[in-house]
């Protein structure tokens, strides 16, 4: 749990927790959720358990823009980099809402 909690500190470089920790660790969570609500559904399971599982990847993508938005603060990041990174975050974290 460390690189999580490291994640959501602000503590990881700005690459890594944008490139791999939120947009493509948190697009296969996000897809994962959206295939077991899929399932569910198909399965006959009732509506809010679809949805909830639907629904929980969310989580994921608060901590995962919280850390980019951390991360993009560190010394050392160039203004236009930040400023790139937590747009890009942003516009996925919008996208994960309808996927």
């Amino acid at each position: 749990m460390k690189p999580l909690a490291d994640l959501l500190n602000g503590r990881l470089p700005l690459a890594r927790a944008l490139w791999r920790w939120a947009l493509l660790y948190g697009t296969l969570i996000n897809l994962a959720g959206l295939l077991a609500a899929l399932a569910a559904v198909a399965a006959g399971a009732p509506a809010p358990l679809a949805l909830a599982l639907f629904l929980l990847p969310l989580a994921y993508v608060a901590v995962a823009v919280v850390g980019v938005w951390r991360s993009a603060g560190q010394d050392g990041v160039p203004a236009r980099e930040a400023s790139g990174a937590r747009v890009t975050v942003l516009l996925w974290a919008v996208a994960m809402l309808v996927v």
